[in-house]
């Protein structure tokens, strides 16, 4: 564990000096540690008084004995952490490394058996404000990994936040982290759709906060954001408005992605999750499909599409080839393009675009296809048996009752596979 001499205080540094690691940076200062700090802008690290510049993650490793890396993605992090004068070229064995970007659990162990097996150790350190400053001590952390390597670097993390909890082994930190962003997004999806209500019904928006705010003073966070926009479109403002507004959107995407990632490893379902990354765009005012994403933000397209024909067809009830076998041309295609993009582009939920499917599969009389899409709708939730047979009577006067009848086969099909399956 780290060493220090008696009577010196740990040596820090910072990589990633946006709003949050510029705050603990502050904050480390102000307590009298000796900070070292980089940024890909330069202007960035001179901007918080006390930091000592460095030209290289690799510089702040050589000076540092904790170091805080607040990136903001998983390709940032590794390359901070194990690219070219990275934190590992110049790590020593009793560097400790405190992971606070929010990344996937999976990614977080990942990168800690490759700090161990370079040598040094890796933690997830995940923080939230819940509205707090940063810069002025205000946040809270919640970390993961060996109860010797965080107590090691307990008075570090306390130097600026009110609260440093050992949520529990490695990745506990982040799965603390992604669960309360669940938490935070449903909110901001219930005050969004709340707000739509009460204007619908002519309800002033301004007061129904105050509202809210005086009767139940801790719910602040979820009304913030009704506060700045309200409920419609962004439109004529400032170009640098709209971007802190794309940034949120980003934000959301990413930190839902993570959220959903680890649901969906534990059999954990979250579809309030899953609504609210569908609608992140509309939350934040802008148009629908702004912002780019899927269901895994950073994969190949292959990984992405087979992903997705897991999500579409209800997870795990088709077995998926791995992402290394070689398929032939037009499955590959299919994969890539018909479920790498097309079904994972935002305008459009999969709940959506299965009901498209269905109304044009209805067209062809093919029972079979029908029954798959209905036993993926099935599986996620997204249609109950009510919906089901009421959407074969639907269809049987629009596709012709022909037609009709082989989609009440298809759905009477999946139907009773869903009935034996819940019975099992």
């Amino acid at each position: 564990m780290t060493q220090v001499s008696a009577g010196r205080k740990q040596r820090c540094g910072v990589i990633g000096m946006g709003m949050i690691g510029a705050g603990v940076a502050a904050c480390l200062v102000r307590k009298g540690r000796e900070v070292s700090g980089f940024d890909v802008r330069p202007a960035a690290v001179a901007a918080v008084e006390g930091v000592n510049a460095c030209v290289s993650p690799a510089e702040v490793a050589s000076h540092s004995d904790v170091i805080v890396v607040s990136v903001v993605n998983a390709q940032q992090a590794e390359s901070v952490i194990f690219g070219e004068n990275g934190i590992a070229s110049s790590a020593r064995p009793d560097l400790v490394v405190a992971l606070m970007s929010t990344i996937r659990v999976p990614i977080v162990r990942e990168l800690a058996q490759r700090a161990a097996d370079s040598g040094f150790k890796l933690i997830d350190v995940a923080i939230t404000t819940g509205g707090g400053s940063v810069a002025n001590g205000g946040s809270a952390l919640m970390a993961g990994g060996d109860t010797e390597t965080i107590e090691s670097v307990r008075g570090v993390m306390e130097d600026f936040a009110v609260l440093f909890s050992h949520m529990g082994p490695l990745g506990a930190g982040m799965a603390a982290k992604v669960a309360r962003n669940i938490m935070h997004y449903g909110a901001t999806l219930g005050a969004y759709e709340g707000g739509l209500l009460a204007e619908a019904a002519g309800v002033d928006i301004a007061k129904l906060i105050d509202v809210i705010r005086k009767s139940d003073p801790h719910n602040i966070m979820s009304t913030v954001l009704l506060e700045k926009r309200g409920t419609q479109p962004l439109q004529g403002l400032p170009e640098e408005t709209m971007e802190q507004f794309r940034g949120w959107a980003n934000l959301l995407y990413k930190d839902l992605d993570a959220g959903i990632d680890l649901a969906d490893s534990l059999n954990v379902e979250v579809p309030g999750a899953r609504l609210s990354m569908e609608r992140g765009d509309l939350i934040y005012g802008l148009p629908p499909g702004t912002t780019p994403h899927g269901p895994k933000l950073d994969e190949d397209s292959k990984v992405r599409g087979l992903q997705m024909m897991d999500e579409v067809y209800g997870k795990g009830t088709v077995p998926m080839p791995p992402a290394s076998m070689e398929l032939p041309p037009y499955i590959d295609a299919t994969v890539r393009w018909l479920f790498g993009d097309v079904w994972s582009r935002p305008a459009l939920s999969i709940r959506d675009r299965r009901m498209l499917v269905i109304g044009a599969t209805a067209q062809m009389s093919r029972a079979d296809l029908i029954e798959i899409q209905v036993t993926g709708a099935l599986k996620n939730k997204e249609l109950t048996e009510e919906q089901c047979n009421e959407m074969v009577l639907q269809l049987a006067f629009y596709c012709g009752w022909g037609n009709g009848t082989a989609v009440h086969n298809g759905v009477t099909a999946a139907l009773k596979k869903h009935r034996e399956s819940k019975g099992a």
